[in-house]
């Protein structure tokens, strides 16, 4: 059982493959190579970013959008011009590629722009059910993981402390959607819309937020999912860590489970 467990994104879609996020069904023999932003920025040591690139199509140069390594966080200098050249390539309404191969996930808030730019709007995620824990036990852990981060916990502390000061503080509460759209036709997305198609790259190493970026992708009509089943880790996210005092080891801990399909 523990060698199913890929860190502390326990999944059962993992090895049961029971639920309908626990593996994407994605065309292909498996024969997927490698992201081509890791081959295009090999020789300059940039392991994770993203870039757009060029290859030969049928008739003429197609445009490779890479994410690669993983999806820094949403504050990281590395996004700079980002959500502009993602509309430069929305407003020439041609077809290109999204290289999401070998990446393992990270801060999915990107990802979520990017949905955004190509329906012309924002849309809800697909997320059917999320059961978060906001205990105080739970709470502690999420800033515990902003701290490690370096990042800011002003509004996680903030839940703390009102949880600690609330004596009917619920274990859980559940903030999915059972109505939650699994696809969008072009009538509902409206003229805003991308209006060319996105084929989506994908393997057995696109993990996390990788997979619940092209999940949420995969509800535009526009876009088709090509390569391995990804690796199914998204039902129970990193989101909190908990440090032993003094041997300072770190474990991860999930703070909620979700179901996305």
């Amino acid at each position: 059982m523990l060698s199913l467990v890929k860190d502390h994104h326990f999944s059962l879609g993992t090895y049961k493959g029971s639920s309908c996020s626990g593996r994407l069904d994605s065309k292909g023999d498996g024969k997927v190579g490698i992201n081509l932003g890791t081959r295009s920025e090999s020789g300059s040591g940039v392991k994770k970013g993203w870039t757009i690139n060029q290859v030969d199509g049928p008739s003429r140069k197609v445009d490779v959008l890479s994410i690669f390594g993983e999806f820094l966080p949403r504050e990281d200098t590395s996004w700079d011009g980002f959500k502009d050249r993602i509309a430069e390539l929305h407003r020439s309404g041609k077809d290109y590629i999204l290289d999401l191969r070998g990446n393992s996930g990270g801060d999915s808030h990107m990802g979520e722009n990017l949905v955004y730019i190509l329906a012309g709007r924002q849309l809800d995620p697909p997320i059917s059910f999320f059961n978060e824990l906001v205990n105080v036990s739970a709470l502690e852990t999420r800033v515990n993981m902003a701290q490690l981060a370096g990042g800011d916990i002003s509004q996680r502390q903030q839940a703390l402390d009102a949880a600690k000061t609330n004596p009917t503080q619920p274990l859980s509460v559940n903030k999915g959607d059972p109505n939650a759209k699994a696809h969008y036709s072009l009538g509902e997305l409206g003229s805003e819309a991308f209006q060319g198609k996105v084929v989506v790259l994908v393997d057995r190493q696109c993990a996390s937020a990788c997979e619940v970026t092209t999940l949420f992708l995969k509800t535009l009509p526009f876009v088709v999912v090509v390569g391995e089943a990804t690796a199914g880790v998204l039902h129970f996210a990193n989101s909190g860590l908990i440090q032993l005092p003094n041997s300072k080891i770190l474990f991860g801990f999930a703070d909620h489970m979700d179901r996305i399909c």
